[in-house]
């Protein structure tokens, strides 16, 4: 019932001589200290000889309740602290350090105690536990708070605020304690979510938040028991599955994940659905580590995004070559702008009336300091991946806008030059375009109708409603549209009729088989008709011979481009070339008139 140390404990000092002080006054100053003062005999069932008024404070009985009651001392003490007290108790072995444990009050209430005492024994033989109880429940409370907290702090340090899942340094622990077991053979699966920048730019960094919370547990049902999920950041998940049996098995269950993102998310704002694309890497023996497994799964997963996103991919060594070379031309595309590597060309659209030069269009390229020059092609996908594209499209439009007014300026009697500049559908997307369009008109002074920003049938698949709106803001600027790529998609004919597309831009795939294909020859036929009787211009790209030219010219095909025409030229070319067909058309007049 007593333990540890010896009297005088915590600065209590010993009473003073009874020569000084007699038996009542002592008794008076014991009752004074806010501790229990005892002496009681050895063992559980002992019974207390003497205790003093401080335990009406700390435990709410009086002495004489304690000293006639000797069960109440085991009877109030918390269940979960008893088979340690009473075993230390019966031992009768003064322990090396005071004992805490846990007293009920009289009220019910648990009151935390320290119990400090020696075991004397008398002249008679007698073992009895002279010691003092203290009251540490304050202590033991701001113990378990700074417990709590430390808890707290050391969840946030290993997970991520938004999903509550673990995140990039508790994953890897994982990992790594999965990969030191012995023939251990574990899968890491790298998951992004497909386009999750549009839902930022077009329905808010909430409506991307509330996404992420919901996609953790879809993906949880695919997992197995013991399979750990990850947030690493962005729309970027991880999963580690342990005790793989091997690739089949990795394989089934990033086939139940992607499974999982069929139906759509319930958003506040409405349903959206979203699609994710999987890499997968598994462990290759001892010699496996964790960053390069992550690494690896990155790889596939990007192999996965390039062959057609909502699917899954395995990692291969050929992906590893692929991965470094997506990353070296990331890494210096970021700097392409402050190098003033980019590129504008500009391939010229053709009438095919009078064959005169009715716009340009506006093509980017990129002169790297080591590759050379390098088409679109090479790195707009990393442009898109990477969220670049929006201030190097933006540098296009602008440069591009300022050189059409400088086209304008040097011949002020013939109406302005068309401009066409490419969207991609990320930059679309953003809600700041309207602002950047209608800044970049301010700035180079361009005439709005001169302007055309080209557009793909992609943007229409990926929130039509929001797409439409979009276009209305923008034609309201005054800037037109043409429809890229057009006949390769399938929604674009259900929202052409409502939409203020000024052209279309009729795909190469079927101006290259015109005039020997007969279904190519159908198809853009149907589209010239069609777009005659909407008040819309076509626009053949891709010409690259006279047989094509002919037959688009019989087919009443107002536009084209291609190299057959034209290639794609430098701003001082195109100054040149339309120089030359002012004088060319001068010539011309000067002939009719004489």
């Amino acid at each position: 019932m007593a333990f540890g140390g010896s009297l005088p404990i915590n600065g209590m000092v010993r009473p003073a001589s009874p020569s000084r002080l007699g038996g009542l006054e002592v008794t008076a100053l014991l009752d004074q200290l806010p501790a229990i003062l005892y002496v009681a005999e050895a063992g559980v069932a002992g019974r207390w000889l003497y205790v003093s008024a401080g335990i009406q404070a700390i435990l709410g009985f009086s002495p004489e309740e304690w000293i006639e009651d000797p069960g109440l001392w085991a009877r109030q003490m918390h269940s979960e602290d008893r088979d340690r007290v009473f075993a230390r108790e019966d031992s009768l072995l003064e322990p090396e350090v005071p004992d805490e444990y846990r007293m009920r009050h009289r009220d019910g209430t648990i009151v935390w105690v320290r119990d400090e005492a020696a075991l004397i024994t008398d002249t008679a033989g007698r073992r009895r536990w002279h010691g003092v109880i203290s009251d540490i429940t304050d202590r033991k409370q701001a113990e378990a708070e700074l417990e709590r907290r430390a808890e707290v702090i050391r969840h946030q340090a290993l997970h991520d605020p938004l999903t509550n899942l673990p995140n990039r340094v508790l994953f890897l622990d994982r990992l790594a304690e999965a990969l030191a077991k012995p023939g251990a053979k574990v899968a890491v699966v790298m998951l992004d979510i497909d386009n999750f920048k549009l839902v930022n730019d077009s329905l808010g960094h909430s409506a991307g938040d509330e996404l992420l919370m919901k996609i953790a547990p879809r993906m949880q049902t695919a997992l197995r028991p013991g399979d750990t999920i990850a947030r690493l950041g962005g729309d970027e998940f991880v999963v580690l599955l342990d005790r793989i049996s091997g690739e089949r098995s990795a394989a089934l269950i990033a086939e139940r994940i992607v499974a999982t993102f069929e139906s759509p998310f319930e958003l506040s704002l409405g349903e959206h659905f979203a699609k994710a694309s999987l890499g997968i890497a598994l462990s290759d023996g001892p010699e496996s580590l964790p960053a390069g497994l992550i690494r690896d799964a990155d790889a596939a997963m990007y192999q996965a995004k390039a062959r057609g996103r909502g699917r899954f991919e395995i990692f291969d060594r050929a992906m590893r070559a692929q991965t470094v070379e997506r990353l070296a031309i990331e890494n210096d595309l970021r700097r392409a702008l402050d190098r003033d590597e980019l590129r504008l060309l500009y391939q010229p659209i053709v009438s095919l009336r009078d064959g005169s030069i009715a716009s340009v269009e506006a093509l980017l390229r990129w002169q790297h300091h080591e590759r050379g020059l390098l088409g679109p092609a090479e790195f707009i996908p990393v442009a898109e991946e990477t969220g670049l594209i929006e201030p190097i499209e933006r540098w296009v439009l602008e440069l591009a806008c300022r050189q059409a007014t400088v086209w304008h300026a040097a011949r002020p009697d013939s109406r302005p030059l068309g401009l066409s500049v490419n969207l991609s559908a990320r930059h679309f997307a953003q809600r700041e375009l309207e602002a950047t369009v209608s800044d970049v008109l301010a700035s180079t002074g361009i005439e709005p109708a001169s302007l055309c920003l080209e557009i793909t049938e992609s943007v229409l698949l990926e929130e039509p409603d929001r797409a439409a709106a979009t276009i209305a803001r923008l034609e309201r600027l005054g800037v037109r549209f043409v429809l890229d790529d057009f006949g390769t998609g399938y929604s674009s004919l259900a929202y052409l009729s409502g939409l203020p597309i000024g052209g279309l831009k009729v795909d190469r795939s079927f101006v290259k088989d015109l005039g020997n294909e007969s279904r190519s020859t159908a198809i853009i036929t149907a589209i010239v008709r069609m777009a005659q009787a909407l008040a819309v211009e076509v626009i053949a790209e891709g010409v690259e011979t006279e047989r094509q030219l002919l037959a688009l010219r019989e087919l009443r095909c107002e536009l084209a481009q291609g190299f057959h025409l034209h290639r794609p030229m430098s701003a001082d070319a195109i100054s040149e070339l339309l120089q030359a067909q002012s004088v060319a058309q001068a010539e011309r007049s000067l002939r009719f008139e004489n």
